[in-house]
């Protein structure tokens, strides 16, 4: 059997529409893309113009390992090293209460479950991985945020923004 070649004749006109809405498909694509790009360099310049007064007056070493972060006081203190400890400390709590439990779920899944439990365990598991950890962060403030206030009082004495540095 011979192959049959199919080619498909476009006319002048069809060529020259078709060639037009893809040029226009690109301009309209470059030029939100522009825009995109335009106003992160426009965050960054603002953010660089209000902070640079800062930097001149109390330099790298102040902002990086200072505690302290009064940003309304006179003259305000913008010490960062309690903000990054602070995310530190809370990452590394993350990552040693979520990597033991993610590693048992995957053995779990892989290995110890029969198929039908697992058939209906994964499907669950897939739809947790789904939902953005901005929703998880929300539930955890509307009900372990109110929780830990009943058992532990206000919990002011372990903030960060240096409001109280001793304990209730």
């Amino acid at each position: 059997m011979h192959a049959v070649a199919t080619t498909i004749t476009i006319s002048s006109r069809a060529a020259v529409r078709r060639r037009l809405a893809e040029l226009s498909g690109r301009g309209a694509l470059l030029a939100v893309t522009s825009v995109a790009a335009l106003a992160v360099l426009a965050i960054i310049a603002f953010i660089a113009r209000d902070a640079l007064p800062f930097f001149r007056a109390n330099g790298l070493r102040e902002f990086f390992f200072s505690t302290s972060w009064y940003p309304t006081r006179e003259p305000a203190e913008f010490g960062a090293a309690a903000v990054f400890a602070g995310s530190f400390i809370v990452t590394a709590s993350a990552v040693l209460f979520a990597v033991p439990i993610g590693v048992f779920a995957a053995v779990c899944l892989s290995d110890i479950l029969p198929f039908k439990i697992r058939q209906i365990v994964k499907p669950a598991v897939e739809m947790l991985a789904a939902v953005p950890s901005v929703v998880y962060g929300f539930f955890a403030l509307a009900t372990l945020a109110p929780w830990l206030q009943r058992i532990g009082g206000d919990g002011a004495w372990i903030r960060i923004d240096n409001t109280r540095t001793t304990p209730p």
